[in-house]
């Protein structure tokens, strides 16, 4: 096993939020276990399975699998972390006393984009704002957005705010980083797509959840909003 040795047992946002510790590190091997009580789904093969291909992707990732035994490291208090307006990059970056200045340069890279796509959508049941303006959101952008995600959520999305999404059903996460990697604007709420359009720096606004205000990545290109007082861009101008 070569150089730095990480383990994570959270959620794959989390996962993904944590990485630019391993890249500030200078790269390294990662593994994720499961550990009950933390994350919303378990961690499986299965899951790692998905994240593979994305994460050995990167030059900083020098192996990457599953443990059926409990390998803590200091990456997994991040939960510590959270405080001071810290975002979960930042969490996990203060972790090994670093700066967030190693969130600021994107921390996935893919080949090449999938295919181009005007707006891209994820959207999941929970971590919502009060009114974020969803059919505004499928209003302006009808017929040119592609929705990413689960089918069942994708038929849920489309009963609550309208037609007009094109959904892709996209089977791993390296594809789905190719996905968002070809859009202009990606618009989601807190889910690990959102985490993968903010590692890539994409045009982003993403919806605020009002229980934990905790990733916000202040740039100029993104914009993290919790109610309907929205002017959505015009595609044509952003770069």
């Amino acid at each position: 096993m070569m150089g730095n040795f990480f383990s994570h047992s959270g959620d794959i946002g989390d996962i993904i939020y944590g990485l630019p510790v391993i890249r500030a590190k200078g790269g390294g091997t990662l593994a994720l276990f499961n550990y009950p009580g933390r994350t919303y789904q378990p961690m499986t093969q299965a899951r790692v399975d998905k994240l593979y291909d994305l994460f050995m992707y990167q030059d900083y990732i020098r192996d990457f699998y599953f443990s059926k035994d409990k390998v803590d490291t200091s990456l997994n208090g991040f939960r510590d972390h959270l405080r001071n307006g810290r975002n979960t990059s930042d969490a996990h970056l203060s972790t090994h006393g670093l700066s967030w200045e190693h969130r600021v340069k994107a921390w996935l890279k893919v080949p090449s984009p999938l295919f181009t796509t005007e707006v891209v959508v994820a959207w999941t049941p929970r971590h919502h704002s009060f009114d974020f303006p969803w059919s505004h959101v499928v209003n302006t952008y009808k017929n040119r957005i592609t929705y990413l995600g689960f089918e069942d959520d994708f038929q849920e999305f489309t009963r609550k705010y309208g037609k007009g999404c094109n959904f892709y059903d996209a089977k791993d996460f390296m594809t789905i980083a190719r996905v968002v990697e070809g859009c202009r604007l990606f618009i989601g709420n807190l889910t690990s797509i959102t985490a993968i359009a903010e590692a890539l720096k994409k045009n982003m606004i993403s919806e605020g959840w009002n229980k934990v205000p905790a990733n916000h990545f202040l740039r100029p290109n993104a914009l993290v909003l919790y109610h309907e007082d929205l002017e959505l861009p015009e595609l044509c101008e952003l770069a």
